[in-house]
């Protein structure tokens, strides 16, 4: 298979065992946003609305999502624990386990594993994974630094201190450079987070930016401009451009005890927050589509977009997905589902002891 894209890499909301940020479940939620008629609509930001072909909120929310069947392409056991991210290579699927300390690498095409990458320790490792440039990138909390990990050989090729920088949250690859936020303090009497650039040849810091709100949980997400940006109870996502960390496009979100997750598709921005899924335009930020989410899902959950441009959850123990033509849909004969991601071929799905390929058809 040929290399994905920097930004099929997902990194779930962060581990329940570390901070008060996981005392509330974060990302996908339940609720019918008002203002949305009877059948998802596509809703401007500016009032304009039309209807999409899809089964009503009510129904949606009394009966649940339909069950379908999708045979797997393959499905293999993996080491049970806490997954803090996914990320996907030429030839394999990374995981973060946060429980074991460790990120492990599998075989797309058989499921074998064929790395191994102790990660600080249990229950203080991977924080965070991504891809991007050919490398994996692993944030290692217990220690405080960024791995870069050749994914051809398993080896770590270089590792950069982040001392001083804050609590390390999450790591993201975009438009040549590596990503990360922190919470804490950089500097005396600072309680805000930060987001970093970094060079991802050395690791050494490019550029910072200090971001609204306060407390854990800084959100960042690849985008082909730059990096979009978001912190705890602030309702303002923004994308900052690569090169200068401006605010390029700037938006409100619904605002709720939990993060959002977001991915940069062809089809626009998707942002799945504590009330809703929305589609915003990359380029003004308006909200062109609110879609209320199934009455099963619930947090934390995860969030992508397959090249036909269904979107697909994972939260809630299941793995649903949705077109305008059929609504809401959930996979029979998989439970405990906690990631998905995509790839041109497949739509990959964990579980807390299985990793499973669904063709993307």
């Amino acid at each position: 298979m040929a290399l994905m894209s920097d930004e099929i890499a997902y990194d779930p909301p962060p581990r329940r065992s570390l901070s008060w940020r996981w005392l509330a479940v974060p990302v996908i939620v339940i609720a019918v946003s008002i203002g949305v008629a009877a059948g998802v609509a596509l809703h401007d930001e500016r009032h304009h609305a039309r209807p999409v072909s899809a089964p009503p909120p009510s129904s949606l929310r009394s009966a649940g999502p339909t069950l379908v069947f999708r045979a797997p392409a393959l499905r293999s056991p993996i080491t049970s624990g806490m997954t803090t991210g996914v990320a996907l290579s030429a030839t394999d699927i990374w995981l973060a386990n946060w429980d074991r300390g460790r990120v492990s690498a599998y075989d797309r095409r058989t499921g074998r594993l064929r790395f191994t990458i102790p990660v600080g320790g249990p229950q203080s490792g991977p924080e965070s994974i991504a891809s991007g440039a050919g490398f994996i990138w692993v944030l290692d909390f217990g220690d405080s630094q960024l791995l870069r990990v050749d994914p051809s050989s398993g080896q770590i090729t270089r590792r950069g201190s982040l001392v001083g920088l804050g609590e390390p949250l999450q790591v993201a690859y975009s438009a040549g450079a590596v990503w990360l936020t922190t919470d804490g303090s950089r500097y005396p009497g600072d309680r805000r987070e930060h987001v970093f650039k970094l060079d991802p040849r050395n690791l050494k810091v490019l550029a910072e930016r200090g971001l609204p709100g306060e407390g854990a949980g800084g959100l960042v997400a690849a985008d082909r401009r730059g990096i979009w940006v978001n912190s705890p109870g602030n309702p303002q996502l923004a994308l900052l451009s690569a090169s200068t960390l401006r605010t390029i496009v700037k938006t409100n979100i619904p605002v709720g005890q939990d993060r959002p997750q977001i991915v940069a598709a062809s089809s626009g921005v998707w942002v799945l927050t504590d009330t809703d899924l929305r589609r915003l335009d990359p380029y003004s930020g308006y909200a062109t589509t609110i879609i209320p989410t199934p009455a099963p899902a619930s947090l934390p959950a995860a969030l992508s977009v397959d090249r036909n441009g269904a979107i697909w959850i994972a939260g809630g123990g299941a793995l649903q997905f949705f077109t305008p033509a059929t609504g809401w849909r959930s996979v029979a004969g998989i439970s405990d589902a906690r990631a998905v991601v995509t790839d041109d071929a497949h739509v990959w799905v964990t579980t807390g002891d299985e990793v499973i390929a669904l063709n993307n058809s």
